[in-house]
């Protein structure tokens, strides 16, 4: 939980999470709202075409203008259509939490390396990578970040492992079930939710029904990947701490947004209290200024 009126602790962290795991969660919150406020309106429908006696949903529902005649008439078939409808939606909607996840991944092994450069040779906190940041010294992650996050995921566990020492118990608890996810992501997003291999080849006409997945297992999907963001996160913060609010105000005394009346805490004060709807306060602030004055 966010405090005001903080003290600064480079290791600690006032917001309780690190700023990438909030746009996870901003994600994940803004996909459940899109999805159930199409629940209430799908039921609905169905509800009134089951009840209507045969009567065509065109006629039911009012249809008029151009696209009239995409709707179809009988009752049945319009019901089926629906019905795949809610299941892409579903199909859907696992396919853009994976990519969620796999961005917070990326940004949360990204920031734990610049923040704690040798914690990938098993020395953590030797260096403090804000000393890095402030001189010009950035090194190229890209391919332990991406280790993390593609390929299967016993891959992807050990990986992690590699870089940070362990990994979260719930990440090893759930390693099959990670990859039927993944498999069931890639199937969606790269072979309109049918077995690749049937397109593989040109002549094979493939007419296969699509993937199904439940409300019920859409739901138990979205807890799981909720719950992976959430360890990650209590596992690597110890390694970012404030890095991020550090770094973003290298940012802003290197591009001269610190400068002015009122010393160049304020106005690092202003812009968290801006992106937080609320800061950690201008006493947070100073010891952070002093903190990245003293390296």
């Amino acid at each position: 939980m966010k405090k005001r009126g903080a003290n600064f602790n480079r290791y600690g962290l006032w917001l309780g999470n690190t700023w990438a795991h909030r746009v996870f969660k901003a994600h994940h919150t803004e996909l459940n709202h899109w999805y159930w406020s199409f629940v209430p309106a799908s039921e609905y429908c169905k509800h009134i075409v089951r009840k209507s006696g045969g009567v065509s949903p065109r006629s039911l529902f009012h249809v008029s203008g151009p696209n009239l005649r995409r709707v179809h008439d009988r009752p049945s078939e319009w019901t089926k259509h629906f019905n795949d409808f809610g299941n892409w939606a579903r199909l859907s909607v696992i396919m853009s939490a994976c990519s969620y996840l796999e961005m917070y991944i990326q940004s949360v092994v990204e920031l734990a390396l610049l923040s704690d450069p040798a914690v990938r040779h098993g020395k953590t906190r030797i260096i403090d990578g804000v000393h890095w940041v402030k001189v010009g010294i950035r090194e190229d992650n890209t391919s332990l970040v991406n280790s993390c996050t593609k390929g299967e995921w016993p891959k992807r566990a050990s990986n992690y492992k590699n870089i940070f020492g362990v990994v979260p118990e719930v990440i090893n608890k759930n390693i099959g079930e990670l990859e039927s996810i993944r498999k069931f992501r890639n199937s969606v997003g790269h072979s309109f939710g049918r077995p690749l291999s049937r397109f593989r080849d040109p002549l094979v006409m493939s007419f296969d029904n699509t993937e199904r997945i439940s409300e019920k297992r859409m739901q138990r999907w979205l807890g799981l990947i909720d719950d992976i963001a959430l360890s990650v996160d209590q596992h690597l913060v110890h390694h970012i701490g404030e890095f991020e609010a550090v770094w973003l105000f290298h940012r802003m005394d290197v591009s001269g947004e610190t400068r002015g009346d009122g010393g160049r805490a304020r106005p690092l004060s202003k812009k968290l209290g801006q992106m937080f709807s609320g800061g950690p306060g201008i006493g947070f602030c100073r010891q952070l200024v002093s903190y990245y004055d003293g390296l």
